[in-house]
């Protein structure tokens, strides 16, 4: 996984008018709820899991509390759901030689199945020679060796952060694979290997990425837009569940990030959230975003979201639309040093912290352009 360049520069004030918070409609129901409407349990969930959730955590939350009255239960199903469709677009972008055809391990001989090269996150080393605290969220949970995330965009479109390719122009891409529904089930994961059905696997089409289909500068823009296909034949069998046999296409926003930030730096403004493969993890949510700052010559906002190493690429989402509010593509060292009881790395999320430079996202405005082009 690949280190995230960090943020020198302190965006400017935009300017704009604060604009309030608006709940998007479904057949005269919101789709989504204000943060501070989540039942308590979710907000001590998050702080529990420094602002990250597995899937099943959330919905386990949202969906299996059957405590809660009616409308609660059908808001939060509508506001699950949406989140899931999400999830859906979402691939872990691995190296060629992570993906094995068969692996030592206790798994089933398996003709339809690849292996993820993995190996459990407290034997993993993120910086500074550390491994991470015994008492961190998700530490038992398989690893896995891979350089980023990304997300379908389009018909058999790919986009993620340009840096999660480690190549002079984008080039080799022959050398990259893509996974979608990496998710965290029983069945499905090994201390040292993930499996997952080969129906789940795509590769670029073409070697190398055309100049007009990325942008990248050190302080500014970094996206990426490439064709994906199968890469493997059709599969005598299907996965069984329907999670994983369908991949759903990220829905552009409509509205500019440029366009709703407040006046006051020190407000908190519009809501997002991101799914991603932060420490090569089984997918996780962060819903714990708010959009902070915009910086207009280099075409990025700052937000809090809990973005990791190798969530490089992920998608971030409107919290009330569900529709795609950019792209996360580099931020500020989430790892704190800690003795317990020997030096280690803790992950910290407190927005306090940020000044104004947390975790930068891509606006979509060259995206979209160069999206006209490709399709």
């Amino acid at each position: 996984m690949k280190s995230q360049p960090e943020s020198k520069k302190r965006a400017k004030d935009c300017g704009e008018e604060k604009r309030p918070e608006k709940t998007a409609s479904l057949n005269g129901l919101p789709t989504s709820r204000k943060a501070s409407e989540y039942p308590p349990v979710l907000h001590k969930m998050l702080r529990r899991h420094d602002g990250r959730l597995d899937l099943s955590e959330l919905k386990d939350i949202l969906v299996r509390d059957d405590r809660k009255d009616d409308a609660s239960k059908e808001l939060d199903n509508i506001f699950y759901n949406s989140v899931e469709e999400n999830a859906r677009s979402v691939v872990m972008i691995v190296r060629d030689y992570s993906v094995l055809e068969v692996c030592h391990t206790d798994f089933e001989p398996d003709p339809d199945h690849v292996y993820i090269r993995s190996a459990p996150l407290k034997h993993r080393m993120p910086e500074e020679g550390l491994r991470m605290s015994p008492r961190s969220p998700y530490i038992n949970q398989p690893s896995a060796f891979m350089e980023g995330t990304g997300f379908f965009i389009g018909e058999g479109i790919i986009a993620t952060a340009a840096h999660v390719f480690e190549t002079t122009y984008l080039k080799r891409l022959s050398q990259y694979r893509f996974i979608r529904g990496v998710v965290f089930d029983n069945d499905n994961v090994r201390e040292n290997y993930i499996r997952v059905h080969k129906s789940q696997v795509y590769r670029a089409q073409t070697d190398t990425i055309p100049r007009s289909q990325y942008g990248y500068a050190n302080d500014g823009p970094d996206w990426a837009i490439l064709k994906v296909a199968p890469a493997y034949k059709e599969q005598g069998s299907f996965p069984l569940f329907q999670f994983f046999r369908n991949y759903h296409i990220a829905k552009l926003g409509q509205r500019d990030p440029f366009a709703i930030l407040p006046k006051d730096d020190t407000s908190p403004h519009e809501r997002v959230y991101t799914i991603g493969h932060g420490l090569g993890l089984p997918m996780k949510v962060s819903l714990d975003g708010l959009i902070l700052k915009t910086d207009y010559s280099k075409g990025y906002y700052e937000t809090t979201l809990t973005s990791l190493k190798g969530n490089s690429g992920s998608p971030v989402f409107y919290m009330d639309t569900h529709e795609l509010a950019g792209i996360y593509i580099r931020g500020t060292n989430r790892f704190q040093r800690i003795i317990h009881p020997i030096p280690c790395l803790e992950i910290v999320n407190d927005p306090m912290s940020f000044d104004y430079e947390g975790q930068e996202c891509q606006i979509l405005q060259p995206i979209r352009k160069a999206l006209t082009f490709l399709k």
